[in-house]
């Protein structure tokens, strides 16, 4: 799942662990070298396939976060981010060739950090 603001993050994440889920966190307030741990830990869940993963995240997935999600939910997005942040999705060739990876797109409880002016094209790429 993709969110566009670390405050929703932590909320979602909060959620999830009162339900005895315990999701992978990764955006951008952790110190450097955290940030770096949680990315690695991140890719490394993706890469196995003996359990499911859950991974919150911001922004900071769009670049080089190497991996494969099944389902991919994501908040709206200015159209570039949306495309960065879809490749996260589908990309392993040692797949079934009929599999395609499920990507949900919702509207935001407001749209911080973006303008209404980024996230206009949304609902009309989704209707």
């Amino acid at each position: 799942m993709v969110v566009n603001t670390v405050k929703r993050c932590q909320r979602v994440a909060r959620r999830l662990n009162k339900e005895s889920i315990k999701p992978l966190v990764y955006h951008s307030r952790f110190r450097l070298q955290d940030r770096k741990d949680r990315h690695a830990e991140t890719v490394a869940a993706f890469k196995q396939t003996s359990e499911a993963k859950i991974a919150i995240a911001t922004q900071v997935c769009e670049m080089s976060l190497d991996l494969d999600a099944d389902v991919l939910i994501t908040e709206y997005a200015p159209v570039s981010s949306l495309v960065q942040r879809f490749g996260r999705a589908n990309r392993s060739s040692d797949r079934d060739p009929d599999f395609r990876a499920r990507l949900i797109v919702y509207r935001p409880e407001n749209e911080k950090p973006y303008t209404k002016q980024e996230l206009s094209e949304c609902p009309k790429l989704f209707a």
